[in-house]
């Protein structure tokens, strides 16, 4: 058997498929996005028949598939990359049955980590899915641990962050691993959580990082050669290592080798992206404008997008939006958009759009933003509101509504939202659904909302993402009539909405004038230019922070005319801008500092100075580690840790104490810990045991164990250790285990002790000026004997034994045959026992102090 499959290991060819495999016969490879990735999950899935058991399944997986292409006695460590180096930790090869957990064996390396999963993917499912897991020399699986991929060059190894780089021969293997693990188990493996670096444009969870190593790294033959292995095995296949285009075609990003030729169609790309629809302008000023469209779509992947100012092309985006700058103020200028793949297919243009810049004369120009024109409060039903655009291109009305103030007090009413766009020049109008016919022909919006049942004592006004931005009447300002049976109509120098009403800025006509509905002049307003920034932020703060992710929530700035958004920083760099006081930041990584600031913005780009600084942590990743405890605490207990801050006296937990919300900080090197025993009366040889998990990987190891001694001191005794230089930075677990009658192990139930968890933070270095100042220091911790044993002699004895307590404490003995019958009893202060009338045999001899007991065997001639 294994000889046929040697043959067929040594057989499989490393060019590209003549032909789409057959296994994916019933897949739809034209398609993309989120339709293919659907696909290609329910594959994977479907024919992942037979699920493997952790051992010896994994491991009889593993000597099949990373055999050695041209050395079969052999398989390929990932991560590896010298044989001939003298360091067993680099090797790149190791013979195929040197597995096991020896300093010089392979093992099996979970390179989507098992603590990394949520929720942990234990040893069973998708924790013994072979298709990511490989081989790996014992010592350099130690030192990857749970540490996420980040960028890097060269060989595998810690980054300076304290993340890992799997090695230039080993990116793209580990991209198409984790691509396959998100399609195969969804928000379980998801990609954002094992690597470090930017969301794809597409796909929050997916990380540009694992797009462009799996384009950067073409498939290996040693890939190639398992695929077809593990599908004998599991059923199904890696789809990333057969065709690395997927990738593309699901998440965009670079373009990935297609060794299907073109979705397994034969032949180059030729298929160019959809055009670019809903080409918008906004925030124009003097010398600058924001375009923004709806994405294309494309066959395999859009690459980004061509804009063009008057039919010349101005620059390329990735994303969906461009900020233009340099332009000439007053000028009209002509904009479109074609997107474009990675194989040079280009789209048609979108439909252009013109928009005018700001004047920057004094006594003309435009207007910063829309504002209320017209106010009809006419016989009847004859309500509409027209709102005007002159600020220098079209206005999308998403977020726009209009509210009425019902007598002039009271709460503003449900919105009416408006929707569609209102060009440049241009007005927009909303009326009652039971006006007449003259007004209804000129209205944008026909409805019955009450917003349009409106009386003249009735204040109507204009918000933006739910901000006040205009008003017509008084909030607030009573039952008095301000407009009835009046056609309200803004002065043609007045270009900007304002909060506050003021007749001054409208002429009134009678009622039922409808003449100018539907149009309205506007002069340029014959003042300057808006120049006043809005109010800074205040009150930022965060919420809801895991271990990727934090909330941001702020107070509304205010300004003369209007808010138009916020930016928001992140540890100074720019993160995003936002039209809400809210903000779901995301792609952050576990257990790091973070400070974030705000600031305000209009229309006319005048920014406020920025918010206080907001800090944040986010949680780190907690592995769920083994159980271990003591069963009785009567007699002894830990009573004193300290170690980098912790300082914590305590008496008896039941056995065990979860302290983990003390954090203790320690830097690399030298480090000294100060551990004491709290007796309840006599003192007895306790054991103890400490371990930090340096790597992170939710397992207490050998490696790991810091402290080592016994004592029956209950001083405070110090102990010093070293955290060696590759241990992840940040915090981690320490537990602290003390035990009588034998050294603790890190994860047992045990008879007479007690148990504590820390958390300990590693870093480069700390400020720890008065480090053992808490207590005094009455020594250290070494090896020491029983100090409770007892000597019999002689042993065997003829007719009588003699006795020795170490310590001299007061006791009692027994004499026992082996039938359980006591023969002799008394005090340990009278040592000497008389046999004569006992028979020749075995006795056992039982000294206890009231608290402990030791047990003797003693044989009578």
């Amino acid at each position: 058997m294994k000889r046929i499959l040697l043959w067929l290991v040594l057989s499989i060819p490393i060019s590209g498929f003549s032909q789409v495999p057959a296994y994916y016969s019933d897949v739809n490879l034209t398609s993309s996005g989120e339709a293919l990735q659907n696909e290609l999950s329910a594959k994977i899935t479907n024919t992942h028949t037979t699920f493997l058991t952790y051992t010896p399944g994994v491991w009889d997986a593993l000597k099949q598939a990373d055999l050695d292409p041209s050395n079969a006695s052999k398989v390929v460590l990932v991560y590896g990359y010298n044989d001939t180096d003298g360091n067993l930790t680099t090797d790149r090869t190791r013979g195929v049955n040197n597995n096991g957990g020896g300093s010089t064996d392979w093992n099996r390396e979970h390179v989507y980590p098992r603590s990394l999963g949520n929720p942990n993917l234990g040893s069973e499912g998708p924790g013994s899915d072979a298709h990511h897991l490989r081989p790996a020399d014992v010592q350099r699986n130690s030192s990857r641990g749970n540490r996420k991929f980040a960028d890097g060059s060269g060989n595998s190894g810690a980054t300076a962050q304290g993340h890992w780089y799997p090695g230039d021969e080993w990116k793209g293997d580990v991209a198409r691993m984790m691509m396959y693990m998100y399609l195969r188990y969804g928000n379980r493996c998801l990609p954002k959580n094992v690597g470090v670096g930017s969301a794809a444009a597409s796909d929050s969870n997916m990380l540009q990082l694992f797009l462009e190593w799996n384009a950067e790294d073409p498939v290996s033959q040693l890939e190639l050669q398992r695929n077809p292995i593990l599908e004998n095995i599991q059923g199904n296949r890696n789809p990333f290592i057969d065709n690395p285009a997927f990738a593309t075609q699901i998440w965009g990003g670079p373009q990935a080798e297609d060794r299907f030729g073109n979705n397994g169609g034969g032949g180059s790309d030729t298929v160019a992206p959809s055009i670019p629809v809903n080409l918008i302008v906004s925030n124009t000023t003097e010398t600058t404008t924001i375009l923004s469209w709806n994405p294309s779509t494309d066959n395999v992947g859009v690459s980004g997008y061509d804009i063009y100012r008057d039919g010349t092309i101005l620059g390329s985006s990735v994303t969906t939006s461009f900020n233009v700058s340099g332009l000439m103020a007053n000028t009209t200028y002509s904009f479109y958009v074609r997107a474009k793949d990675a194989a040079g297919n280009i789209s048609s243009a979108s439909t252009a759009i013109n928009v005018t810049t700001q004047d920057n004369t004094s006594g003309g120009g435009s207007s910063t933003e829309l504002f209320l024109s017209e106010y009809i409060e006419g016989s009847s039903n004859n309500k509409a509101i027209e709102i005007a655009n002159f600020t220098g291109g079209a206005v999308n009305l998403s977020g726009y509504s209009l509210k009425r103030q019902t007598n002039g007090g009271g709460a503003w009413s449900s919105p009416l939202n408006l929707s569609g766009t209102v060009a440049n020049n241009d007005v927009f109008v909303a009326a009652n659904s039971s006006a007449s016919t003259t007004i209804k022909n000129e209205a944008d919006l026909v409805s019955g909302s009450s917003v349009l049942t409106f009386n003249g004592n009735d204040p109507v006004g204009l918000f933006k993402n739910n901000i006040l931005i205009d008003i017509i009447g008084t909030f607030n300002g009573g039952s008095s009539n301000f407009a009835k049976d009046v056609t309200l109509r803004r002065k043609a120098n007045i270009g900007a909405p304002s909060t506050t009403y003021q007749t001054s800025e409208w002429d009134s006509y009678p009622q039922n004038t409808f003449t100018d509905l539907g149009n309205h002049t506007f002069n340029g307003g014959g003042g300057s230019t808006d120049v006043q920034a809005p109010s800074v932020p205040a009150n930022l703060s965060t919420s809801n922070i895991g271990q990727t992710t934090v909330t941001l929530t702020w107070s509304a700035s205010t300004d003369n005319v209007a808010v138009a958004g916020y930016n928001i920083y992140q540890d100074g760099t720019f993160l995003v801008a936002t039209s809400a006081t809210s903000y779901d930041v995301s792609g952050l990584i576990a257990g790091t500092s973070y400070s974030f600031t705000v600031n305000a913005y209009d229309a006319m780009s005048n920014v406020s100075s920025l918010s206080d600084v907001a800090n944040v942590t986010t949680q780190d990743v907690t592995p769920a580690y083994c159980s271990s405890m003591g069963n009785n605490v009567n007699y002894e207990f830990i009573d004193y840790v300290e170690l980098g801050g912790i300082a914590n006296a305590t008496g008896a937990n039941g056995g065990y104490a979860d302290f983990t919300s003390q954090v203790g900080s320690i830097s690399y090197g030298s480090n000294t810990i100060v551990l004491s025993i709290g007796f309840r009366s006599s003192s007895y040889t306790e054991h103890w045991g400490v371990w930090i998990d340096f790597n992170k990987n939710g397992t207490f190891e050998s490696s790991e164990k810091v402290v080592t001694g016994s004592t029956s001191n209950a001083g405070n005794l110090s102990y010093s250790f070293t955290v060696p230089s590759n241990a992840i930075a940040g915090n981690t677990r320490m537990r602290v285990s003390m035990k009588w009658n034998g050294a603790p192990s890190p994860c047992e139930i045990f008879g007479y002790g007690e148990v504590e968890d820390y958390t300990v933070n590693i870093a480069a270095s700390t400020t720890r000026t008065k480090d053992l100042s808490a207590v005094k220091i009455d020594g250290e911790l070494g090896q020491e004997s029983k100090i409770f044993t007892a000597e019999v002699f002689p042993n065997p004895a003829t007719t009588y034994i003699q006795f020795t307590i170490k310590d001299s404490r007061n006791s009692d003995f027994v004499l026992k045959n082996t039938q359980g019958r006591i023969v002799r009893s008394g005090s340990t202060s009278v040592n000497r026992v008389e046999l004569q009338g006992l028979r020749s045999g075995m006795y056992f001899l039982e000294i206890n102090d009231g608290q402990r007991s030791i047990l003797q065997k003693v044989i009578i001639k």
